[in-house]
């Protein structure tokens, strides 16, 4: 859908879900709504437990489909004066850090570049990396490495050499929209639907007051984790 068919089918669902009894929207507040809806869809179609199918990633064809257009693949190398200057992303002391790690959604697979080597990347949280640092060899197998959040956009890369290059493999956060303006959604045609529906449910609950709003206010919160 164009973004005049996103905006002319939001008001035909909005008034008819709420009878033509709640206030008319403009633009803005519809894309804001619509932005909110996509990124909710997205988090529960990535999630198997968070739509009705129990399909997560790759878990279908439409599922591939779906994420297709946001899949995305940056490699960090480590350059002279260890810096990319190209992208703003650096390697070094096998330590990456991404000038704009806040656009990914979720992390697919890595892989990293060790004494020459490419080697899977596996993540590892902060309880199973203490437990593996009080073992004897403190160093994962030579066809591994293992990544650890080391804080906002850096990551630590644990092997047994000196990593020279990384790369990862992310679903990309979608941009935000302006309907009433020339961008299209990034998000597929595919989708489109299930996000309107989406959008006019959560416009439907912030305009029109009733005994269980509150209740219902909550429960899409959850739904937008």
């Amino acid at each position: 859908m164009t973004n005049e068919e996103i905006l002319n089918r939001f008001d035909v669902l909005y008034n008819n879900i709420t009878s033509s009894q709640a206030p008319g929207l403009d633009g803005y507040e519809k894309s804001v709504f619509w932005n909110k809806a996509q990124l909710e869809v997205l988090k529960n179609h990535l999630n198997p437990k968070g739509n009705k199918y129990g399909e997560g990633f790759d878990s279908s064809s439409k599922r591939q489909v779906e994420f297709a257009p946001l899949i995305k693949v940056t490699t960090v190398k480590q350059a002279s004066g260890n810096s990319n200057t190209d992208t703003g992303n650096t390697l070094a002391d096998n330590v990456v850090t991404f000038k704009d790690g806040d656009g990914i959604l979720s992390i697919l697979n890595e892989s990293a570049k060790v004494d020459g080597k490419t080697v899977v990347v596996v993540p590892i949280n902060h309880v199973e990396y203490d437990t593996l640092m009080s073992r004897p060899y403190k160093y994962p197998p030579k066809s591994q490495a293992w990544r650890l959040i080391e804080g906002k956009d850096s990551y630590r890369i644990i092997s047994s050499g000196i990593v020279t290059e990384y790369e990862i493999r992310y679903v990309k956060l979608p941009a935000d929209v302006d309907l009433t303006g020339n961008t299209d959604p990034e998000v597929p045609g595919i989708l489109h639907d299930e996000i309107l529906q989406r959008a006019v449910e959560l416009a439907k609950a912030a305009y029109v007051g009733d005994a269980n709003q509150q209740q219902i206010i909550q429960s899409l919160g959850e739904r937008s984790e």
